[in-house]
């Protein structure tokens, strides 16, 4: 939020509430490495405090800042593989979201996954500051999957919206990508016209 809506917030911020998708995430390599170059050390503790918050983690992030190479590094060894193997991108984004989808939909399933949604609070908190309405939209997947009570709850404190698009009409198992979670182009042509006819009566409760 500050570093995107700070000096000019919208009216409406959409946030996507597909599976796991608001819930607080493991900072990885990749994401240490943006918060290395995007936040300034007078924010720092409060990196430290809600977003790193092992010393494994705030090492890496240390080191990212000192060097360039070091934080980069799994996009050069990706520029590198990409250069060897064809379609080795497209390949390894494919099994990661495989493994990604069928681990948190067995997880949910199972009603053995526990989130926390501080991110999301802070986020929540710093709209109503700035006066945005904020719509979450649940997002259809190719298999159901609940809502978390921490999530419904943490929207319904912040007096966000929630949308429940889930179980969208029209769309079918071959309207999603392989992975089980994202739209292919006619499932999101459906979702779309959707979306569109939901979105406005939402704006208005």
């Amino acid at each position: 939020f500050e570093r995107d809506f700070a000096d000019q917030p919208p009216d409406v911020i959409v946030l996507n509430l597909s599976p796991g998708a608001a819930a607080d995430p493991v900072p990885a390599s990749l994401r240490i490495a943006w918060l290395a170059e995007e936040v300034p050390p007078a924010r720092w503790p409060a990196l430290f405090r809600h977003d790193l918050p092992d010393v494994g983690l705030r090492c890496e992030f240390i080191e990212s800042t000192l060097s360039v190479a070091y934080a980069q590094r799994w996009d050069l060894r990706a520029g590198f593989l990409r250069a060897i193997i064809p379609n080795y991108l497209d390949g390894l984004k494919w099994q990661n979201a495989v493994a990604r989808a069928s681990a948190d939909a067995a997880a949910w399933r199972a009603g053995s996954r526990t989130s926390t949604y501080h991110l999301l609070d802070r986020f929540l908190d710093r709209a109503r500051e700035k006066k945005v309405r904020v719509v979450a939209v649940a997002l259809p997947v190719r298999e159901m999957y609940p809502l978390d009570d921490g999530l419904i709850a943490a929207l319904d404190r912040a007096g966000a919206t929630l949308l429940d698009l889930r179980a969208a009409p029209g769309l079918s198992p071959s309207d999603f990508e392989p992975d089980g979670w994202h739209m292919n182009p006619s499932g999101a042509a459906i979702f779309t016209r959707y979306l569109a006819e939901r979105l406005p009566p939402a704006l208005h409760r």
